[in-house]
């Protein structure tokens, strides 16, 4: 039996891995996009074109299977689920994308995804909550890790010393806030109508809600042929392709696996913001990345059946 789920368990790694590996490329691509060195997009606009693209494309996915097809239809005329996916797209979906982008036009791809990434000792308090609970010291040590974490990042190792604007920081905290709605909010939903559907409808949501709130058309954006590649980026490789090969990752090595070869993200989003755009990597930043990793095994939820 081993022989036959190996191979099968190892794909699905390798799928995770890839998902984990485009989001933090499409990271460096926002990084571009939005910083003073790069082409100064305004983030507000990058917002609302990530979201309305990625919503045209998810809901054309999940409309292209007949099972999706009614699982959408179900989902839309379930009173209880639409109110769970309003909450979903605005705080899980749009605000996600706000911050995350915003900490990134701040700071850089990768301190921002460190910061975003502390919303899994986050997701692990309100398991605690909700199971009425206190932590175990395991998850205890984590979220200690995640706070020394975030001084490092901040502080690049300097005592008394914020080495990243104030205001980055705080949009970093409040992405990693965004990323436990994000994980929270659609469990029931998904369990009920499935992954496909549910951030197909959400993204929709925070595609709505993201043009009326930040009015792109506002803004005057002068779209060039060379912006077009990391514009596309962001959408099919960051968005789309992502979220496909983590699914693809979770269906066949399971949630717990798939969700912490994925934790490659900020690694990713490091080393291609040094190497591509000449972002500095101090020894804190590489420090704080490997407790960030060692927090992630530590709350990690016990391993579902299926994997």
């Amino acid at each position: 039996m081993a022989d036959k789920t190996y191979p099968h368990m190892l794909r699905g790694v390798l799928f995770a891995l890839a998902g984990g590996t485009c989001w933090g490329f499409s990271a460096t691509c926002a990084e571009l996009l939005t910083s003073s060195e790069g082409y100064g997009v305004p983030v507000n606009w990058l917002i609302c074109v990530r979201l309305v693209a990625s919503a045209v494309i998810l809901v054309g996915i999940a409309l292209a299977t007949p099972a999706n097809r009614a699982n959408m239809k179900g989902a839309l005329t379930s009173r209880r689920t639409m109110v769970t996916l309003l909450a979903f797209g605005v705080l899980g979906m749009l605000f996600t994308q706000a911050s995350y982008l915003t900490t990134i036009s701040y700071t850089n791809a990768g301190t921002a995804t460190l910061l975003e990434y502390l919303g899994a000792a986050l997701v692990m308090l309100v398991c605690c909550v909700q199971a009425r609970r206190l932590p175990y010291a395991r998850e205890v040590l984590g979220l200690v890790l995640a706070l020394v974490s975030v001084y490092l990042v901040a502080t690049k190792g300097q005592v008394g010393v914020l080495a990243i604007p104030l205001i980055g920081l705080i949009w970093g905290l409040l992405s990693a806030v965004s990323q436990m709605f994000y994980t929270v909010l659609p469990e029931q939903p998904t369990k009920d109508w499935g992954s496909v559907v549910v951030n197909a409808l959400g993204m929709s949501v925070a595609a709505v809600g993201g043009v009326l709130i930040m009015q792109p058309w506002q803004y005057q954006v002068t779209v060039t042929p060379d912006m077009l590649v990391p514009l596309a980026c962001i959408v099919v490789v960051g968005t789309v392709a992502a979220f496909l090969l983590f699914l693809q990752g979770v269906a066949e090595a399971g949630a717990l696996r798939a969700g912490l070869v994925a934790s490659v993200e900020p690694v990713s989003a490091m080393a291609f913001s040094a190497l591509w755009l000449g972002t500095p990597v101090t020894p804190a930043d590489v420090a704080g990345l490997v407790l960030i990793i060692i927090m992630l095994f530590l709350v990690a939820q016990k391993e579902d059946a299926a994997a």
